[in-house]
């Protein structure tokens, strides 16, 4: 950029930023868009791509970079779509996988948490007799969380 003058530098940044501006209307059309979920996704992210791209070529001035540091630039975006690629098709393959191997975790053993001191303190949680009838327990609420 060094050959432009300076308001050849100021249209061209106001170039970009008019590109970027049209890329988030676009976005915001296939967010509203009646589409399919999955097309609209992929739409959006390759938008978002795009906007990516322009801002690190000229507002972060990769264009004048040497071709080893524009690799290293772009071999994040690589790894990220073949990770992408993998999670798509591993979701699709298991859809009906349990969320979590923690779906029916086991019941709070010991009051306290952790707060200061509270490894000391930490006592058996005791099931409290129901109150008779007629008469009101005293625990809180805030009992029942501990």
């Amino acid at each position: 950029m060094a050959s432009f003058s300076l308001e050849e530098k100021k249209k061209l940044y106001l170039k970009v930023a008019g590109y970027l501006a049209a890329l988030t209307a676009i976005e915001l059309v296939f967010v509203y868009a009646p589409i399919p979920s999955t097309l609209q996704t992929i739409l959006i992210c390759i938008a978002s791509l795009l906007k990516a791209v322009c801002v690190g070529w000229w507002y972060m001035h990769l264009n004048h970079e040497t071709n080893a540091l524009k690799a290293l630039a772009i071999l994040p975006f690589v790894i990220a779509f073949f990770y992408a690629t993998y999670l798509v098709v591993d979701s699709k393959y298991t859809w009906n996988r349990a969320a979590s191997p923690y779906t029916n975790a086991p019941a709070k053993v010991f009051k306290g948490g952790h707060h200061e001191n509270s490894h000391d303190e930490a006592q058996p949680i005791q099931k409290e007799e129901a109150a008779p009838e007629g008469e009101e327990s005293e625990a809180t609420e805030a009992d029942e969380w501990n």
